[in-house]
């Protein structure tokens, strides 16, 4: 700071006046000087931090946690990193910063870097230099662009050449460009969407990719009686088929497509005719009763309650006698037909499994808590399929088998 004091005379003001001011502007500069000479110090002491600390078999975080304290600094580490270090031994008085972290890590298979205002505790192995990987010899350029279903754009996707270590991650457009050949594969992957692989048919190209939205199993859609959740918020004990399950196999009762499928579950076909009734015991019987009556499970076929016991029909005249009898412990030997009084058969013999959706079998209280005391025993969720949009789709099915006794 420079001021230029007036002589006497040449400016009117008096002599008392002139040392009055002579001495303002002296204060003035010492004040000036002081300041600049704080601000350097404090700019000295803020590029080389000093930490005191003094401590035997000491946990690396408490230490950590010391010099955060002292410095200012914010300390960015994993913790598992950090408790399953050794602990420290040191004495240190007004020790550089630096120096004082690297006698911290000395016996640790830790590094630390410093960066602004943060120190970063990191793991010796991920301190390694990158690996240089030389672009291929005759690859050319490809660019493209990866969207979902939706036509909306993704970042983060990785695209792999495949069998090579060149690969590359879209931006948050969802481009990206990586060098290949004619005829080799891109890998394109994602945790949450499905891998796809795109072979180079031409280069210089530009490719638009769309990526299917991955399912987890977590995430398939379960009926639980009075809506749908998945498996990831469901707290019932419950077992799924779907669609997919039942038309894998030749079976005429849908019932018969939950054998082996579900835990705690016996499901037993009463005999080999076509329409023989079913038996099917949740979690055991709860009853003594001999003919098993009242132990079967709660059926319910979109919402509505469907019969549970097996269908009888019986001829007239004087010689009545059931063709289609309960799922009881008959054997079906008595007199009035070849096959005895009863002829088991199944209610859900005149469904078609194909246009079933899926079976969802409530195995705990939840079947009770929903409908009382008719499902003691379970209660089987059945949902059939609905008409979908898009194109009309024809689908043939042809079973053919035989018995014999």
């Amino acid at each position: 700071m420079l001021l230029t004091i007036p002589a006497e005379g040449k400016s009117g003001y008096s002599a008392e006046s002139l040392r009055a001011l002579t001495k303002t502007v002296r204060v003035m500069q010492l004040t000036a000087a002081i300041l600049l000479g704080i601000c350097l110090q404090v700019s000295a002491s803020g590029l080389s931090q000093s930490v005191t600390f003094s401590g035997k078999d000491v946990p690396l975080e408490n230490v950590l946690e010391s010099v955060k304290k002292q410095t200012g600094y914010f300390i960015s580490y994993k913790s598992s990193q950090v408790v399953s270090a050794k602990p420290v031994t040191i004495d240190a008085t007004n020790l550089e910063l630096k120096e004082f972290l690297i006698k911290v890590l000395k016996d640790q298979p830790l590094d630390f870097l410093i960066k602004g205002k943060t120190i970063f505790i990191r793991s010796v192995k991920d301190n390694k230099d990158p690996v240089f990987i030389p672009p291929a010899e005759n690859a050319n350029p490809i660019k493209g662009v990866i969207r979902d279903a939706e036509g909306n754009p993704l970042g983060g996707i990785n695209i792999v050449v495949k069998g090579t270590k060149r690969g590359v991650v879209s931006d948050a457009y969802g481009n990206f460009m990586i060098d290949a050949k004619v005829n080799e594969v891109l890998v394109i992957s994602s945790i949450n969407y499905d891998t796809k692989e795109i072979k180079v048919a031409a280069v210089n190209t530009s490719l638009v990719i769309a990526l299917e939205k991955r399912v987890s199993k977590l995430d398939e859609v379960e009926y639980i009686a009075y809506g749908t959740t998945s498996k990831r918020f469901n707290t019932s004990v419950t077992s799924t088929i779907t669609a997919k399950d039942i038309e894998n196999q030749p079976i005429n009762n849908p019932l018969l497509a939950l054998q082996g499928r579900v835990p705690g579950t016996t499901i037993l076909q009463a005999n080999g005719l076509a329409g023989g009734g079913v038996t099917i015991r949740v979690q055991g019987r709860n009853n003594l009763d001999a003919n098993l009556v009242g132990s079967d499970p709660f059926i319910v076929i979109d919402g509505v309650p469907y019969a549970s016991q097996n269908l009888s029909t019986f001829k007239g005249g004087n010689d009545d006698y059931p063709i289609l009898g309960s799922s009881s412990n008959d054997n079906g030997s008595g007199p009035g037909s070849p096959f005895g009084d009863r002829n088991f058969g199944s209610p859900l013999a005149y469904i078609n499994p194909t246009d079933i959706e899926s079976i969802t079998v409530l195995r705990d209280a939840d079947a009770t808590a929903i409908y009382g005391s008719r499902a003691a025993n379970g209660a089987i969720l059945i949902t059939t399929k609905k008409g979908k949009k898009g194109d009309i789709k024809t689908d043939i099915n042809f079973q053919q088998g035989f018995g014999q006794v």
